[in-house]
């Protein structure tokens, strides 16, 4: 025969007794602490240098050449823990298949944020995060998520406007693929505070 006892230990929330041998099962649940979300975007906005926009298969990129830019924005959810940073990252592909010591990209991110009452022009918490060089796949349209930063927690408030522009920017080393890498989405990752 069993039973069940409720315990208000922190994350058990039941606990099953077995009574022929007085053993207990422990059921766990998270109440409280956080766990990962993430907005994508699909949709870019064109940015002063816009990159051109062509389909692969059933999706569409925008594809890149050095110093061409796309923008999102958002604002800072409610549900944001405050102690957390938001990661950039990009999903993207190319038609071309990395060879040895040749195919390198890298990405870029301008950001900032801008609360209720400060201008958008010169907002006080901007900055520039860089992804570093990264090897085009081994398979021609491969997709790839990299990530280029994050933006620091500290620098943000709920309901900041947070905008990023997000471009190409030329590689630090190594060699340029001979085709260019194309955005299918922007992905914002950050950690919310659970109910």
């Amino acid at each position: 025969m069993a039973r069940i006892e409720i315990d208000n230990q922190a994350g058990i929330i039941a606990r099953v007794r077995n009574s022929l041998n007085s053993m207990f099962t422990e059921i766990y649940e998270t109440i409280s602490g956080t766990e990962e979300k993430h907005m994508d975007f699909s949709v870019l906005l064109p940015g002063a240098t816009p990159p051109a926009l062509v389909a692969f298969g059933d999706y569409y990129y925008y594809v890149f050449d050095v110093g061409e830019d796309v923008h999102i924005h958002f604002d800072v959810p409610h549900d944001w823990d405050g102690t957390s940073d938001f990661q950039i990252e990009v999903a993207w592909a190319i038609n071309e298949a990395y060879a040895a010591s040749s195919g390198e990209v890298q990405w870029r991110a301008d950001w900032s944020a801008t609360p209720v009452g400060e201008s958008f022009v010169a907002p006080a918490h901007t900055g520039q995060l860089d992804s570093g060089d990264i090897n085009i796949p081994a398979v021609a349209i491969t997709r790839i998520d990299s990530e280029i930063g994050s933006i620091p927690g500290a620098s943000l408030v709920i309901d900041d406007c947070v905008g990023i522009r997000v471009s190409r920017i030329a590689i630090d080393a190594g060699a340029n693929p001979v085709q260019d890498p194309a955005i299918a989405c922007i992905h914002i990752h950050y950690y919310k505070n659970k109910p």
